[in-house]
């Protein structure tokens, strides 16, 4: 009996205070916004708020210029996509028939991979709205 309660007893405070840690780096916050593409609301796309900290980014759906999802508190580099089926089809192969096309990312770089966009920052006593202008050209 001493034995189990000289091991429980460790494991019980360790566990403790691993149930004490820093709640609110993990705490979320509501983000919206619009964005449009050319003065018109993006159809379809996908927003995603990236965090050079190394924590998992906040990826959001865009329908009708409009997102809203949830981000942890931060700063954030933006990235915007938007896919269309490519005109170009894939080498046959094996599984692709000659007729499959991929999609493609059809906005510049700028405004994904190599953005040069606005940054965003994600307090916690918001408002957490970010609006976007890109352009397709």
């Amino acid at each position: 009996m001493k034995r189990a309660a000289f091991f429980l007893c460790p494991v019980g405070i360790l566990l403790v205070a691993v149930g004490c840690g820093d709640s609110a780096k993990d705490q979320t916050y509501d983000v919206s916004g619009m964005v449009n593409l050319d003065k018109k609301p993006l159809e379809k796309g996908q927003i995603t708020f990236l965090d050079s900290s190394g924590r998992p980014p906040a990826s959001m759906t865009i329908t009708e210029g409009k997102y809203q999802g949830k981000a942890r508190a931060g700063n954030y580099n933006v990235e915007i996509r938007a896919y269309r089926l490519s005109e170009k089809a894939l080498a046959p192969g094996p599984g692709v028939s000659k007729y499959e096309r991929p999609k493609e990312n059809y906005l510049p770089e700028r405004f994904n991979t190599k953005s040069d966009f606005k940054k965003a920052e994600v307090k916690p006593e918001g408002p957490n709205q970010f609006d976007y202008e890109v352009e397709s050209k």
